[in-house]
């Protein structure tokens, strides 16, 4: 019957995911540099680089601004600029950091790629993977790659003769570069975007069933983190995380008026998962499924001196399925989640006592 719900509250959540929007709190800034305020709708990275939907103030009519109208838009801690993607070209691009330099992210041809500029010079480059970066010069001394060079020649410094090999072409690597740059150049006008949101999940719970003639309590605990990147899909995110779950419960020994104290400890390893949460604002609507691995120990207490103790240690592949509401109060989501487990036979066998 759990499961049975289980699945039509997914089937429910699947249906009602179909064309909901995220609107958030933004602005724009128009050619001759006026902001004005409203609200943006958030997407992935790729829809948002062509165009901003956007809602004046109170309007519930949306406008549609592309680089022909605006050179900004963006909401708190996500911003997108226009920037020179060749010399007739312009693009809206994620801004990475602010500051003396400034970087911008964006894919072309599904490659990542960036575009820097100094805001105090004008200098700016377009940064991007070449196919042969060092070039051997007649002293046969290797001089760095090309979008090295380029980076320095934007931040005003002298690019190393010889290869940086700690420096390699990732947007990691770009994004440390200038974060450190702004920081020493002018930490007051040093600002940082990130490009993933990480969301932090602790669940725990302590029940006492009186169902039964021994009444037993159940305790558990969880801790998920979950990274959301909105350069490729924006109504799902991966989860990694752990779950700790015990049951005590007393027992009698067939044939045998005597009682023991059973505890069943189980610890969950679930290293890959996904959530898929439709886009609502203040109440989302979920799905999620985890595989890992259940590592079950049961322990038999004595109650009395003729009660044998007894130990044992399973190991279980496990796939975890469930479905909750995710209510947003004031900064904070809380979650009121449902699963089920599906677990294989037993992988281990440990026995003591």
């Amino acid at each position: 019957m759990k499961l049975f719900s289980t699945i039509l509250i997914i089937i429910f959540f699947i249906c009602s995911a179909k064309g909901q929007t995220v609107l958030k709190k933004g602005y724009i800034i128009n050619q001759s540099g006026d902001t004005t305020k409203g609200f943006i709708q958030d997407d992935v990275d790729q829809r948002m680089m062509d165009k901003a939907i956007f809602y004046e103030g109170n309007s519930k009519t949306a406008k549609q601004y592309g680089t022909n109208d605006i050179v900004e838009f963006g909401s708190k801690g996500r911003v997108f600029r226009r920037f020179n993607l060749v010399s007739n070209t312009v693009e809206f691009g994620k801004v990475a950091n602010d500051g003396t330099l400034s970087l911008i992210v964006f894919r072309d041809e599904g490659k990542f790629k960036c575009f820097v500029k100094n805001n105090i010079t004008g200098k700016s480059a377009m940064i991007e993977p070449l196919k042969k970066d060092n070039k051997l010069l007649p002293n046969n001394v290797i001089v760095s790659p090309e979008y090295v060079q380029k980076l320095f020649m934007v931040a005003n410094l002298t690019a190393a003769l010889k290869s940086l090999k700690t420096f390699p072409y990732k947007e990691s690597t770009f994004r440390k570069f200038v974060t450190t740059f702004n920081n020493k150049s002018n930490p007051n006008t040093a600002k940082e975007y990130r490009s993933e949101i990480i969301y932090h999940n602790i669940f725990s719970y302590y029940v006492v069933n009186y169902t039964s003639q021994f009444p037993n309590a159940v305790s558990g605990f969880s801790y998920f983190f979950a990274k959301e990147n909105r350069d490729r899909y924006r109504k799902g995110f991966w989860l990694f995380g752990a779950r700790y779950q015990a049951f005590r419960e007393t027992k009698t020994i067939p044939l045998n008026i005597n009682t023991y104290e059973q505890k069943t400890s189980e610890y969950i390893l679930l290293p890959v998962g996904y959530r898929y949460s439709p886009g609502f604002s203040q109440v989302k609507p979920y799905i999620t499924a985890s595989g890992g691995v259940l590592f079950n120990q049961v322990r038999g207490l004595s109650l009395t001196p003729l009660t044998p103790v007894h130990s044992e240690v399973t190991s279980h592949l496990i796939l975890s399925v469930g479905a909750g509401l995710s209510i947003k109060l004031g900064k904070r989501y809380f979650n009121i989640e449902s699963n089920c487990d599906f677990t294989s036979a037993g992988l281990y066998v440990y026995r003591y006592g």
